[in-house]
């Protein structure tokens, strides 16, 4: 089982030890009564888990130490245990308990209130990954790209980029489930398009030269998201598996920013012709956003 907060684990020996008690001596109202205490200790213990995840924020910034990393971590594996604790409390409860109470058990708002624990612990790490990965790519709109020479190896900010990846990650394919590690991923990927894209939009002007590196540097990086759910901190140990379905999902993620980056590699020229081939469903905001990276002039605009 992935580590949980100690609290979890006694609050449900509670309930079990208290569970075997009462129907040594009667399974019928009392019983009943204490279930409904069971379910507002349950209410009230999700209600103290989402407050846990409570942390610093600061306009569109999350901030993590390692320690509220791990803790938040705990509190996904708990959230998780405690939702299928509630299905084998709920199924316990209903088979032990008088006839005249059966129709009564029904666990699964507690079962809600848990998940909603994981999905926004969840929402929480990849707020704080968006966060350093934005500090890392926002270096990519003060870059020269106008006046790019040479196309070299990946950009420093795609180093930087990687060493949040790699500080980040392995911990938590270690700590989560494997469900729970690969939605992680789904979800930091699926926010990092728009964030990769509004970045290059940023760019002051972008020559062909420096729409190449560019596409280097995002091939780079897409190499290191598509290597993300198999990151481990584990000594020895084989990389986690990763899923064909997020490997689809990083290349078609991707496409959409070198679909942008290919349409700036034309001369100015046949820009237009090159913009209709390679993104031909391309809004007109788009295309005019394209031609001020190009530096093509308001006046020579089509």
């Amino acid at each position: 089982r992935n580590k949980v907060l100690r609290s979890s684990t006694e609050l449900i020996f509670y309930f079990k030890k208290s569970m075997k008690r009462c129907t040594e001596l009667t399974c019928s109202d009392a019983f009943f009564e204490m279930f409904r205490l069971f379910q507002k200790y349950l209410k009230l213990y999700s209600r103290i888990l989402t407050k846990s995840l409570s942390v610093s924020e600061s306009a569109d910034r999350v901030e993590l130490t390692e320690k509220q990393r791990r803790k938040v971590c705990l509190i996904i594996n708990t959230g998780e245990y405690c939702k299928t604790l509630c299905k084998q409390l709920g199924d316990t409860v209903k088979t032990t308990i008088d006839s005249k109470f059966k129709d009564k058990i029904d666990m699964k708002k507690e079962q809600q209130d848990f998940a909603d624990v994981v999905g926004s612990g969840l929402k929480v790490l990849v707020a704080e990954l968006q966060t350093r990965a934005k500090d890392s790519l926002s270096i990519m709109s003060r870059m020269p790209w106008a006046s790019w020479e040479h196309v070299v190896d990946q950009s420093d900010y795609v180093n930087q980029f990687s060493t949040y990846i790699s500080q980040r990650v392995p911990l938590y394919n270690d700590w989560l489930s494997r469900r729970h590690s690969n939605f992680f991923c789904d979800l930091f990927v699926g926010g990092l398009v728009a964030v990769l894209a509004e970045f290059i939009y940023d760019c002051k002007q972008i020559s062909e030269i420096g729409a190449e590196q560019l596409l280097l540097d995002i091939a780079a990086i897409k190499i290191i998201i598509s290597e993300m759910p198999g990151l481990t901190n584990r000594k020895g140990g084989e990389q986690h598996p990763i899923p064909p379905k997020y490997t689809k999902l990083v290349s078609k993620e991707i496409a959409k920013v070198e679909r942008i980056l290919k349409a700036l590699l034309s001369a100015p020229s046949i820009f237009e012709l090159n913009f209709v081939q390679v993104i031909p469903k391309g809004s007109e905001t788009l295309f005019v956003r394209l031609l001020g990276l190009k530096g093509i002039p308001k006046s020579e605009h089509p």
